[in-house]
């Protein structure tokens, strides 16, 4: 009988021992909004209008998280991270883990992850700034200019796959007074296997970011590579044929400061699509490369008990690798909204957005693109946008 007690209160004790040893969490961000979306000054037969509709952009997700104590200060921890449209409970990439998900350790040396990540782009103090983790909308953000490269012939080129590398391997260094830094590689940005034919090759990519925050200083620095293997690929990377870059080069430095009465930040982005074909710029055959630079102004200013945020930017004319410059290529960018906190978790917001293209510009709203909303048309040469947006915002 004694022993019979004995094993069960060892038996109860070693679950509550693995119960107290690992965890999982089941959280996510719930964002919806009403938006008037409008296109105007493009020639014919581009579409010009206006429309208003239900929108999300892929903002609401469903978080599973959780951590593993493994003893010896190592634990072992993962994210699956799907996101979805709440108007019409679809994505873009209607799958499992569609956003940030990956599988690491952790330690005093660090953290090891493997999976799909941020990589460049929308992780500039920029974004921290200018408040797309609010009730805003999404597509106020700067990364409709920063992750995008007009190229010539009237072609544009997204850039680091605007955000998020898939098959990812990523190591993160401990704080050292302040400083956190973080080296990516990723064996094909775009999704697709390595396969052993030599006609269907896949790219890979690089990155390494430096990060510092201490007081009220933040700094980002990232610089990404992106380099095709050769041949003909799928039409989501490197294609010859329909005139993708074959290789990418690209660097952000930014920093931020709070000043108490407000947040202020500032950010540079040069971005390079390398070894363009004819086809991407028929009218110039050999132009070998299409470069731009942009600068982003963002800012935020505690107001009653929410928040007024602003963000202007500004993407130059385009560089050929010719010496000549697409006239009339670059864009401006500029975003004012309100977040408001009914609670910890909720808020609400409004904003307004304009994107002006120069006459030679393909740019367009952030996500407009990849998540088709609000009807929205292929943005023609020269063609301008307006964004009103109402939504609400919960995290749980």
């Amino acid at each position: 009988m004694k022993r019979t007690l004995v094993a069960t209160a060892t038996l109860a004790l070693t679950t509550l021992a693995a119960h107290a040893q690992s965890s999982v969490t089941l959280g996510g961000i719930l964002k919806e909004g009403v938006a008037n979306t409008r296109f105007s000054n493009a020639p014919a037969p581009a579409v010009n209008g206006s429309n208003t509709a239900l929108i999300d952009s892929g903002s609401s997700r469903i978080l599973i998280s959780g951590t593993e104590d493994l003893g010896g200060g190592l634990a072992a921890f993962f994210q699956i991270d799907s996101r979805f449209r709440m108007d019409d409970g679809t994505a873009g990439a209607s799958r499992l883990g569609s956003g940030n998900t990956f599988i690491g350790l952790r330690g005093g040396w660090g953290a090891f992850q493997a999976g799909q990540m941020d990589t460049h782009y929308c992780t500039s103090v920029n974004d921290d700034i200018a408040g797309n983790g609010t009730a805003i909308a999404l597509q106020a953000s700067s990364c409709a200019l920063q992750g995008f490269v007009n190229g010539s012939g009237g072609a544009g080129r997204s850039i680091a796959v605007t955000s998020r590398s898939q098959n990812t391997l990523r190591y993160v260094t401990p704080n050292l007074s302040g400083f956190t830094g973080q080296v990516s590689y990723s064996f094909n940005p775009y999704g697709s296997e390595r396969s052993v034919a030599a006609t269907t090759p896949r790219g890979s990519a690089a990155q390494l970011g430096l990060n510092y925050d201490q007081g009220p200083l933040a700094v980002r620095f990232s610089y990404y590579r992106h380099t095709a293997n050769g041949g003909t690929v799928a039409t989501t990377g490197d294609n010859a044929a329909t005139g993708t870059a074959a290789s990418q080069r690209a660097y952000t430095l930014g920093a931020g400061w709070d000043f108490g009465i407000a947040k202020v930040g500032l950010t540079y982005d040069r971005s390079e699509l390398r070894d363009l074909t004819a086809a991407a710029s028929p009218s110039v055959a050999g132009v070998g490369t299409a470069q731009r630079t942009t600068w982003i102004l963002p800012v935020t200013v505690p107001l009653g008990t929410g928040s007024l945020i602003a963000s202007y930017a500004r993407a130059s004319d385009t560089k050929l690798g010719t010496g000549a410059t697409v006239a009339s290529s670059g864009a401006r960018h500029l975003s004012v909204g309100y977040n408001y906190p009914l609670s910890k978790r909720t808020s609400v917001g409004v904003s307004i957005t304009r994107l002006d293209n120069g006459s030679a510009g393909v740019y367009q709203l952030y996500t407009n693109s990849s998540f088709g909303n609000s009807g929205t048309p292929v943005v023609a040469a020269g063609q301008d946008q307006r964004l009103t947006y109402v939504g609400i915002r919960h995290v749980f």
